[in-house]
């Protein structure tokens, strides 16, 4: 049972439509994507996710594109599926031509930066608290 997506190809630079075999399940988005693990990238407004290669930031010779609404570079190629209630593969609620206008490739001397984070801490639960709706708006 094959399940229309898009693949996203920073390599090519492209996003074109493709289908995965939903009884072979993982083994087919592997091969599309070229890689051994994936990660999902959700969206606040959509069911829709981006599988990412969960190992791609570590690749040689890697290549990076930028999605709306996401703040950090997505490394390799990439799937962008739709989801069910179930957590289900699906056929995406975006059109192709909505999907290739949130993306930007980016140039291909583009490396990876090393993943970092900050340690914060708040002196009350309201400070808390404003900082996370900041970070949800």
């Amino acid at each position: 049972m094959a399940t229309q997506v898009y693949l996203i190809d920073p390599f090519a630079k492209t996003v074109t439509e493709t289908s995965i075999d939903r009884r072979i399940g993982l083994k087919d988005i592997y091969r599309l994507m070229d890689c051994r693990l994936i990660d999902a990238v959700r969206f606040r407004d959509t069911s829709d996710v981006i599988y990412v290669d969960d190992e791609g930031l570590y690749a040689d010779d890697q290549r990076f594109f930028k999605v709306d609404g996401v703040p950090q570079p997505l490394a390799g190629k990439a799937l962008y599926v739709g989801t069910t209630d179930d957590g289900d593969d699906c056929a995406p609620t975006r059109t192709l031509e909505q999907v290739e206008f949130m993306i930007e490739f980016m140039p291909d001397s583009t490396e990876a930066q090393d993943p970092s984070f900050d340690i914060r801490s708040y002196s009350s639960d309201e400070e808390l608290k404003e900082l996370l709706e900041e970070l949800m708006s």
